[in-house]
């Protein structure tokens, strides 16, 4: 389920964050007056501009207000149409008032915007609103109101509500503005292009309120609506069920489960037979069940300790259904050990505690995969996706085993996938599979358990028993490690290197040349320089330089070699980095620097790394300062030169970014701003950042604390 909130929810796109965005609510249906935005891709995704309720600037169009005659006749098909739509909640529109509502961001520190709506009732504490779903929303007047989103609940406050012209309004709809200009606007736009239940109702709105001629010309834009009035029709009350859908699982992270059972059922009443009335009919039968256990748990005494560690277990598996846990981006992956508490991470959840269980708790584990009960996680590929999926108490269960036991079970490199993700089918074979690994291992020693691993047919497991060794530096892994390492197979064989290399032990040394020399998969011969490099060997530096000078980049963009060398830092490495940032082609050298930059954070596409910032890359960026040719990156229409992203690059190391989570640190920019669209301010900031390394150079040096460049005679 993923179209972002319309009508009152705009706001989050003209944040200045990326991260987060809004749809809504209260414990007394407070609703959607923020979008849901978000971005997590290599480029930044904002919400587009919802129009149900809401025109240019917050303005409506330009148009008379005086009211169109009510003299079109509506087909019989039409009249039943809206009102059915009445039934189902709509009809208060007939008294409501029109207005433009103004709505300030708590996160987004007062940040506002202006958007429409029907105000439906009101008095001295809160406002309601009617928006563009059946549903109405209320908002209090005074202090903050807490509101749903695609990733956990945020805070608004209203700041104004105003008369609204409601045929000028629908003007605006009429006569809409042109579609932006550009291919990638034009894309972007039509993921957030808000579905046709959005003109419906303001069409049913002003056939409520008189203006029969306003509303066909309204519908008149929809095409369906002439050539198939049955699809059109379940067009709209198919996206009618996907907010009520999408706006009942945003509740249910927080909220009075009741609340998600009003819009549960609303969304079989709209689509009995849609896309969400399976999913919505399953939650709505759990809510039901949890509500009426709420009731009977609340008149039972309070709990005594438990007993033994199998109900200690089954009481910390039955909290797991007011779990609300992280999605790290998006398309990402859900944290299961990390829960939102009052809008602030709490480590210490019931996940984490059984995994404290370890082996004690996976008897009550295994039975716990056939527990379906909903929890307050929930999972969305992308925030404009038509799709959510609510983790259930067994997806728990499935994330605490294999962090208990460290084996896989099923797992697949997908991003979200969890044990929900399977068939049916695949489940029972996974929960067999547990079942024969416990019976086989509940008895022995976690060592003896790891050294299991290396029997296995999966590299994973080799992989997951050389880390626990790893973490006791515990040398006997090295010799197994080294056993597997020629049947690994690609990009396993360059990941086991690696890890070997961090035992320290010279003896691997013959292995991983032998990677280095005769592996097929390029990622593997890579990761052997970079091994080989750990255990005080630099042979693999070469190689490094080759992959980053090849015409053909395997990957793309192919990062790690660009990293190592960052790392090595040694006089080959930054000769090599200087000669392409001066003599590569523009745009080639304007890709390298851009590694330069996330290699200096660790932040790499395909995988963390340790930061490798060093002064020594300093004077291969002050030489790229003086090319002038366009990079072929644009920001925010900005076209971008050369010089542009190496300064940007050296002003990062110059301001620092400690070791706070840093891939889309904010650049002062003051010392340098890539969103200035005059080139001849950026040159002067190009200049001054050049003057200040020349001043400074002969002190300069990288501290790898602060992760900054540091005059060291200070």
């Amino acid at each position: 389920m993923g179209r972002s909130f319309r009508s009152l929810q705009r706001s989050a796109a003209e944040c200045p964050e990326w991260w987060h965005v809004t749809t809504c609510l209260s414990p007394s249906r407070i609703g959607p007056l923020l979008v849901s935005i978000t971005g997590l891709c290599a480029t930044l995704i904002l919400a587009a501009p919802s129009t149900l309720f809401a025109a240019k600037d917050g303005e409506p169009p330009a148009a008379s207000a005086t009211a169109p005659a009510a003299s079109a006749k509506l087909s019989n098909d039409l009249l039943a149409f809206f009102r059915r739509i009445d039934e189902l909640g709509r009809a208060s529109v007939e008294h409501a008032k029109f207005v433009k509502v103004t709505i300030s961001s708590v996160a987004w520190r007062g940040h506002k915007s202006s958007k429409y709506a029907w105000l439906v009732g009101e008095n001295d504490k809160t406002v309601t609103l009617l928006q563009d779903d059946l549903v109405p929303w209320s908002y209090n007047r005074r202090g903050s109101t807490k509101i749903p989103s695609n990733w956990d609940p945020a805070e608004i406050t209203l700041s104004a509500i105003e008369d609204a012209d409601l045929p000028a309004y629908c003007e605006g709809l009429i006569h809409p503005e042109k579609l932006p200009a550009g291919e990638s606007a034009r894309a972007h736009s039509s993921l957030f292009e808000p579905g046709p239940s959005e003109k419906f109702l303001v069409a049913h709105a002003a056939w409520k309120k008189g203006l029969s001629e306003l509303s066909i010309r309204i519908l008149s834009t929809e095409a369906k609506f002439h050539e198939d009035f049955a699809a059109y029709q379940r067009d709209v009350l198919e996206d009618l069920a996907w907010l009520h859908c999408l706006r009942a699982v945003n509740l249910l992270m927080y909220a009075d489960r009741k609340e998600v059972l009003t819009h549960l059922k609303l969304v079989s009443q709209l689509s009995p037979q849609g896309k969400f009335a399976a999913q919505a009919r399953d939650l709505a039968t759990h809510m039901e069940r949890l509500i009426a256990k709420a009731v009977t748990d609340s008149k039972r005494p309070p709990g005594q300790p438990a007993a033994d560690e199998t109900e200690r277990a089954r009481r910390l598996i039955s909290q797991l259904v007011n779990l609300h846990c992280i999605q790290i981006a998006q398309p990402g992956n859900i944290d299961p050990f990390m829960v939102i508490v009052n809008g602030q991470p709490f480590p210490l959840t019931p996940a984490r505690l059984l995994v404290g269980m370890g082996m004690k708790a996976v008897p009550t584990l295994i039975e716990a995969l056939d527990d379906q009960t909903p929890t307050r996680t929930v999972y969305h590929w992308r925030d404009f996706y038509h799709d959510r999926l609510v983790w259930r108490v067994s997806d728990f269960a499935w994330f605490i085993l294999r962090e208990i036991t460290g084996k896989e079970f099923g797992a697949r490199p997908v991003v979200g996938f969890t044990f929900s993700s399977m068939r049916p089918v695949e489940q029972r074979y996974v929960i067999a599979e547990i079942k024969r690994w416990y019976a086989t291992n509940k008895n022995q020693s976690p060592d003896e358990r790891m050294f299991g691993f290396f029997s296995s047919h999966s590299p994973n497991d080799w992989t997951t028993a050389g880390q626990y060794f790893l973490k006791k530096r515990d040398a006997r892994a090295v010799p197994p490690l080294l056993q597997k390492i020629p049947h690994a197979g690609n990009f396993v064989t360059g990941d086991l290197c690696e890890l070997v290399a961090r035992f320290g032990d010279k003896s691997a040394k013959p292995m991983i040349r032998t990677v280095l020399q005769t592996a097929r998969e390029p990622s593997d011969r890579i990761a052997a320089a970079i091994a080989l490099w750990d255990l005080g060997d630099d042979s693999g530096v070469p190689l490094a330089i080759q992959s980053m000078q090849a015409k053909e980049q395997p990957y793309g963009n192919w990062e790690e070699p660009i990293w190592f060398l960052m790392r090595a830092h040694n006089a080959e490495a930054m000769q090599a980095l200087k000669t392409m940032l001066v003599e590569a082609p523009p745009r080639r050298a304007a890709e390298i620097i851009r590694t330069i930059e996330k290699s200096i954070t660790g932040d790499l596409w395909g995988k963390q790394r340790e930061p490798a910032g060093c002064v020594e890359i300093c004077p291969a960026l002050i030489a790229a300062m003086e090319r002038a040719e366009p990079s072929g990156e644009t920001f925010n229409d900005n076209e971008l030169r050369v010089k542009d992203t190496a300064a940007r690059t050296f002003a990062m190391m110059r301001q620092g970014f400690g070791t706070q989570p840093h891939a889309f640190m904010r650049l002062d920019p003051a010392l340098f701003n890539d969103l200035e669209p005059d080139k001849q301010k950026r040159d002067l900031q190009i200049s001054a950042l050049k003057k200040w390394y020349h001043e400074h150079k002969s002190r300069l040096q990288w501290d790898a604390k602060s992760r900054k460049l540091v005059d060291k005679e200070k």
